[in-house]
């Protein structure tokens, strides 16, 4: 039973609908989110919070403060290539190594036939004496 549910919990199924439309919406859920980004930092620049902010931090102009969200994009960006990026391809490559890589399989062949190779050059040849 344990088994069972092993497996339920664990198989994968591929539907290339589903990962199509992931794609695709990732995709653009990037730019979508750089514009919400600038919507947001638009209006929280005129929020009773901000407008309160600016009273402590007088040298906090829109200059500023526009300065310190791309600073802050590029960070993420950083971060997203330093650490996040490599997590993933590692991720893909064993996914792709799981589940059908053509290329895995043209290996896997060429391993089994070079292996069938090095074999037959092991076996020792017969001499012949008389050959000197």
């Amino acid at each position: 039973m344990s088994n069972l549910f092993s497996r339920l919990l664990t198989k994968q199924v591929p539907m290339r609908w589903l990962g199509t439309f992931r794609q695709l919406f990732g995709g653009a859920a990037t730019w979508i989110t750089f514009a919400i980004l600038i919507f947001t930092a638009v209006t929280a620049w005129n929020t009773p919070t901000a407008i309160v902010i600016r009273e402590y931090l007088p040298w906090l102009s829109l200059g500023i403060f526009v300065a310190l969200i791309f600073l802050a994009m590029a960070v993420a960006i950083w971060i997203e290539h330093k650490f996040i990026q490599p997590a993933i391809m590692l991720y893909w490559n064993r996914m792709h190594f799981k589940h059908g890589n053509p290329q895995q399989e043209q290996l896997d062949r060429i391993e089994i036939k070079l292996d069938k190779l090095l074999e037959s050059h092991d076996e020792p040849a017969e001499h012949n004496d008389n050959d000197n």
